[in-house]
């Protein structure tokens, strides 16, 4: 489990890249926006944490109004809840939660190819070791690539939100379910063929895998988190 968790000194550096002061010459919402963005990306917020505004106003060197605002804009995305004048908190995402996020994602690539057809080539051109090397830059390239075939921006726009959601969860899963890139060779050979529709089976097994290792992978991410919380 120790390849799991982020050394010390990443962790501090990593707090540092991301709430360090902003200078007064750049648009603090915008760079709040992606430090806190970045954090949840990170996993550092798993467990339906209580976030107080002055203490990452405090962190990031910014008055409240841009901590507000930034979430605010991820409350309406899904990754913070709007306690409606009790401050925001953290969605807290379990088994049931995680297992549900991948049956969205299977759906929505689903509803793409049934947009476009089949017999459709899909431009992508990372390969089976980069769903282990870096997963979750990976898999968000590959359904970006998925859904962008299909010319279907409102999917392209619930993917990213989705991704944001699933991101904790991507950069556990090569460990957690001990894949290589065996695994994604059905995959890889799928997009190599041309044909969305085989590309759509060859996904089933991929995500039949994380359905099953939902109650794991989410156990993992709270470890993870807690891990990281201690070193900063």
């Amino acid at each position: 489990m120790a390849g799991l968790f982020y050394g010390r000194e990443t962790l501090r550096r990593r707090t540092i890249k991301a709430c360090g002061p902003l200078s007064l010459n750049r648009d603090q919402f915008a760079v709040v926006l992606a430090s806190l963005r970045r954090r949840f990306r990170d996993g550092e917020w798993v467990d339906g944490e209580s976030l107080q505004v002055g203490d990452l106003a405090q962190q990031c060197g910014v008055s409240a109004t841009p901590i507000r605002e930034a979430l605010s804009r991820l409350a309406g995305e899904g990754l913070v809840e709007d306690l409606r004048g009790r401050g925001y908190q953290a969605r807290r995402l379990d088994g049931v939660d995680l297992l549900d996020l991948y049956r969205t994602q299977q759906a929505m690539a689903q509803m793409a190819v049934a947009r476009c057809g089949s017999g459709v080539k899909l431009e992508f051109r990372l390969g089976p070791q980069d769903f282990i090397d870096d997963p979750v830059r990976t898999w968000e390239a590959f359904f970006e690539a998925f859904i962008r075939r299909a010319n279907a921006g409102f999917l392209l726009l619930e993917q990213r939100r989705l991704a944001d959601r699933l991101a904790p969860a991507r950069r556990l899963e090569p460990q957690v379910l001990a894949e290589t890139a065996e695994a994604f060779a059905a995959l890889a050979h799928t997009i190599e063929a041309a044909d969305l529709g085989a590309v759509l089976a060859a996904l089933e097994p991929l995500f039949r895998r994380r359905r099953d290792a939902a109650d794991a992978l989410v156990a993992s991410m709270r470890l993870n988190a807690s891990r990281y919380k201690s070193h900063i």
